[in-house]
This record gives structure tokens, sequence and C-alpha cells, in this order.
């Protein structure tokens, strides 16, 4: 296969850059190892062993069939909602697809337009009754608890009739300056309440906007939708889709096409510059950044005897799965060239392809669900500490670590909760846990619901912490003078670093003169740093070039300040 030389080049300069960072970490992380499947995880640490309180946060009726959470900064719960899992959204599997040559149709489709083409024959042709693909629709729900006690109160429907017979199951969710972005097959929305009622409804103008179109060509898998909503540390907003494919062009009419591949984009918060940032995957569902910038997402089987995948994604890479092979008994090159298994030359020789990026680890059943720890609520490692939606087998705490010019799993271990069909977590700006539940078993059912997660020992010894981002978060970032965003560049809580960053600037008159100092700053922190210069990229986009102040941290004695100098 041929690889885009753009895309080559990408990809040898981000191993060369992580090379680079990982000569400075401590020799126990070895030289330039490559990963194994032999290597084993650690036992299971004390972190995830120590005692937490479960309760619930929503009620019965309160959210039904809920696949992915996000929280607004004032703690206020929006949930994608997926009721047309499995009713109106079909599959490959199903008879019906199968009694009309459906799955052959599936392989040869190059639009969306072509599968609506392929409904009007289902339902002309009598494989599926009437008002299949629109009788059941998904929705954003917004949950809120308004007397502070730690238990929703309020629940409404936000955005809803997502059940255009094209429309997916409503899968992805995020947050972000007062509107709510949906990632929905074929469509990638842009949600806010203009008119303050409430909610964003089809009826008024704005409130529902399209940021690009095209996603979902084929059936595939229902499920291997359109997920990951997450803000990126460059000031872009990253999602991924499953294998059903991808044939976009974009607002510049740039064109990308990939029927056969899931793949992670990345976009400005306005929906243009949309670009390809990693493919070849096969269901990645949620993403996760580490402190870093370094990109993570699992990644499911195709039920063959492959397994599971915790995957690195550095940009421009690519996993190798291609959905085409779905259809074969043994899964051709897949299974035949070890492409789902950890690099191995020794055991596995030339077999395993050298364009692809293998993952770092098998891990788990059904990944879905993952959020980083962001220092703040628990005792989780501050960097590289991953929770791991495993569904339907629970959560699971998934550590790595640098090692060489790559990433090592040093903890894969089963992490304790009440339930199993757990879909999403997150971090709350109170220091709990949410974790969304699915309500048991595979199809939509009326018990879903949201609960949290508390580590009171860690509670009661960061209370302090645990309260200022806490206020933070809901007085207001934008409430904040200059001199305040820089200081919490340097937080111990990621979300605060990010959203300070964001925040400086997206601001008219902010200085970047005041980023340089930090970077020149020999007692500033790495990740002050490291985030002063995300800061003066996001900055150069709108205003102008701020390379002589980035180039000064290429005299920084840290190798990863120095590599993002040049990144």
């Amino acid at each position: 296969m041929l690889i885009r030389s753009r895309t080559l080049l990408s990809f040898i300069f981000i191993l060369l850059l992580v090379q680079t960072l990982a000569l400075a970490e401590d020799g126990a992380h070895g030289g330039n190892a490559a990963p194994s499947d032999r290597t084993q995880a650690s036992e299971t640490s004390e972190a995830v062993k120590a005692p937490r309180t479960t309760e619930r946060y929503t009620e019965k009726g309160q959210t039904v069939d809920p696949v992915a959470i996000d929280i607004a900064p004032n703690g206020d719960i929006y949930v994608a909602e997926g009721s047309r899992a499995g009713k109106a959204v079909i599959d490959n599997r199903n008879s019906g697809l199968r009694k009309s040559n459906g799955v052959i149709n599936d392989l040869q489709k190059t639009s969306v337009e072509d599968r609506l083409d392929q409904i009007n024959m289902l339902l002309e042709g009598g494989f599926y009754p009437e008002g299949t693909f629109t009788k059941t629709a998904d929705r954003v729900r917004w949950v809120k608890d308004t007397d502070g006690d730690g238990k929703a109160d309020t629940s409404t429907i936000f955005a809803d009739n997502f059940n255009d017979p094209l429309d997916g199951i409503a899968s992805g969710v995020l947050y972000h300056d007062g509107k709510v972005y949906l990632t929905n097959i074929p469509h990638v929305w842009l949600l806010q309440d203009k008119d303050g009622d409430g909610d964003a409804d089809k009826e008024t103008p704005g409130e529902r906007e399209s940021l690009s179109y095209g996603w979902g060509i084929r059936w595939a898998f229902y499920g291997h939708d359109m997920h990951g909503l997450i803000k990126g540390l460059d000031g872009r907003i990253y999602f991924s889709i499953g294998d059903r494919g991808y044939n976009v062009t974009t607002k510049e009419g740039k064109q990308f096409y990939g029927p056969d591949r899931g793949a992670v984009f990345r976009m400005w918060p306005d929906g243009s510059g949309l670009e390809l940032y990693f493919e070849g995957l096969r269901n990645p569902q949620e993403l996760a950044f580490d402190n870093y910038g370094n990109l993570f997402t699992g990644d499911n089987n195709s039920d063959s005897g492959d397994k599971a995948r915790f995957a690195w994604l550095p940009e421009g890479g690519d996993a190798g799965w291609r959905q085409d092979v779905q259809s074969l008994r043994d899964r051709g090159p897949w299974n035949r060239e070890h492409m789902w298994k950890p690099r191995d030359v020794e055991k596995y020789g030339l077999d395993q392809p050298a364009w692809i990026i293998p993952p770092l680890k098998n891990v788990g059943r059904g990944p879905s669900g993952l959020t980083h720890y962001p220092g703040t609520g628990d005792v989780f490692p501050t960097n590289g500490s991953f929770l791991m939606c495993d569904y339907p087998a629970g959560v699971r705490h998934v550590h790595v670590k640098p090692n060489g010019a790559f990433f090592k799993v040093v903890e894969d271990s089963q992490f304790p909760t009440e339930g199993s069909t757990i879909t999403d977590i997150t971090w709350g700006y109170d220091g709990r846990l949410y974790l969304s539940d699915w309500g048991g078993g595979w199809k939509p059912n009326p018990n879903g619901y949201i609960k949290t997660m508390v580590n009171e020992a860690a509670h009661q010894s960061q209370a302090k912490q645990i309260a200022e981002v806490k206020s933070l978060f809901s007085e207001g970032f934008e409430k904040l003078s200059d001199e305040k965003l820089i200081e919490l560049l340097g937080h111990a809580d990621q979300r605060v670093r990010i959203h300070a960053q964001w925040e400086f600037a997206g601001r008219d008159d902010s200085l970047p003169e005041d980023l340089g100092d930090v970077i020149e700053d020999s007692n500033a922190s790495e990740l002050k740093k490291l985030h002063a210069i995300w800061a003066l990229r996001m900055m150069s986009r709108k205003v102008s070039d701020y390379s002589q102040e980035i180039y000064a941290a290429l005299n920084d004695k840290s190798p990863r300040i120095r590599a993002q100098a040049i990144a």
C-alpha cells in the first residue's frame, strides 16, 4: 500500500520528536526498545485499589440510552442519547440486509447518498417496514443539579428529532463556549440556544448548523459511529469516526475519502480547517490527551480471534484496518499479518507491516469511553493515567509511559465499578468521577443512568485544590486577568491549564510577549512553558506569526520544550 508522501514525512517527523523526548526520560524506560505483547502489565496499583463511594446522579427516566456525556463549566451535563441503536440504525449482520444482497451493496458505496438509495430500495422491496429508519429519534439531553446536593433534579431535552433516514447514533457530545457539538452520522453539528428557550430546535434559524457532512457511507456494524469530541491542546476540536467511512468535502473545498476505515479528524471550533489526523482504525470511540499532547484511544476487535487494543495516535499515522476484510471469514491480512498485535519482530518476523502504527497493548473487550486523569480528585499518576470503559465489562485503568520512540503500558487492571455496561466516563470539575451506564444489555432500554464515584480520602487531602478548580470553572475564565491566566498555565490540573490557554489565546488584546517571558523563565515549569508555546501557536492563526517567541524555546534544557518549538 502506498502512503502519501506528506503523511509519511509527518509520521517520520513525529517519531523523531518522540524519540528525542524519550531520551530525556528515566533510563528505566529503555533506549529504543520496541513494544511487545509479551510485556506484562504491573500488578493492580494502590491507586486503583483505593476505596471509593458510588452514588446515582440521575434517577430512572432522567436520561435514557446514554452513549456519551460532557460536563459544562457550571456542572451541567449534556448527554448524547442513542435510542436509534439497533432500531433505525441497522448493520450488515442484519437479516434484511443479507436477504437483499446488502453486504455486497455496502462494500460498493462511495457516498452517503448511495446509502440513502439503498434505504429506499430496502423499503420498496419490503425488506423493512415503512418508517423503520425514521420512527426512532436520538437526542441531546441537558441534566442539571440546581440545588447543589450532588444529584440531578432537572432533566430537559436540549436538541431532539435526529431521525433522518441517514442519521446514525448520537455518539459524541462536547460543550464549549456556550455551544454544544454533536457527532451524529452523517453530520458534525453545532447546537446553540439563540432565543433563550432552553433548547436548540430545528425551527429557530441558526440554532443547528452542520459543520461537515458525508460521514457514515456504509452500514458496517452499528455502533461504529462518530465519537470522541474533545478539545485539543492546539486550539482545535478532535473527533473520531468508526469504519462506516467518510466522503467529506470541507468548507474550503478539500475532499477526504475513506469509505473503508475509521479515523480521527480535527477542526477549528467554527468547523473550518478540517484535517485528517489518523486513519486505519476500526471503531475508535473516545479520545484522550496526556499532559504532553499525545493522543490515545481504545479500538475494538473484529470478532475473529483478534483482540481489542489501546493505541497511541501520532499525527499522520495509520493502524492498518480496512472494513472490507470484515466480510472475510479469516479477516485476511488483519489476522494473517498480525496487524492487531503490538510490534514484536522476534516473534512475528517480517509478517507485521512496517507501515502501520501498532497498538501499545491488547486491552479489554469493548473499548468505549476514555478519560485522562487531570490531576484533581483522586490519587492516580498525574500523567498517562487513563480510565477506559470496557463494554460490557466495566472500566479498566491503563497507565502508559514513554518507551524509546513509542510508549508502553505499565498497568492494565480492572477498575472496580458498580455495573458493567459503562458507555462513557469523565472527571467533573468538583473532583468526582462521572460515568454513564447504558442500563444493561445491548438494546435501547429505559434503565440508563449517570452515577458518580468519589475517593473520599483524596477529597479530604485535596480539598483546597478541588474547591479552587470548581470555583475557576463555575465563575468563568473570561473574568480572569491576563496575569492570572498566565499563572494558571502551570496549574496542577490539566483542564485548568487548557482552559487558561484557550482563553488567553482567544483574547484580542492579549500580549504574546507575556507568553514569551514564560518560555524564557528558567523557573517556569515544563508544563507551563508547553502551554505558553501552544497558546502562541493558537494566536499565530488569527493575528501574525509569533515564531520568534516560540523559537526562544530552542534554548531550553527540556527536550520536550525544544521539540515543541519546531513541531
